[in-house]
């Protein structure tokens, strides 16, 4: 017969756990326009599908709230076909 401590971690499974959201923020010269922005967004949501990002066209800016690696997102938004500075 199982104990309460079983039954409980039968009926509530621990859950995997994430890495904290952390924030980054990046200037991104040659993004021009929403499509740019759009294909940022795209390239980090690939590595973590509940980041948040945020691209102000005016200042180049682009900031990131992910708990996918910051070198990781550096490298999408470069596999992407964009530079940072």
């Amino acid at each position: 017969m199982p104990n309460k401590v079983e039954l409980l971690f039968r009926r509530f499974p621990i859950l995997e756990l994430q890495h904290p959201m952390a924030k980054l923020q990046l200037t991104v010269s040659d993004m021009a326009c929403s499509a740019c922005a759009d294909t940022i967004t795209k390239a980090v949501q690939s590595l973590d599908n509940q980041a948040t990002i945020n691209a102000d066209l005016d200042t180049k800016q682009v900031e990131i709230a992910s708990s996918a690696p910051d070198e990781q997102v550096k490298k999408a938004i470069a596999d992407a076909g964009y530079s940072i500075q």
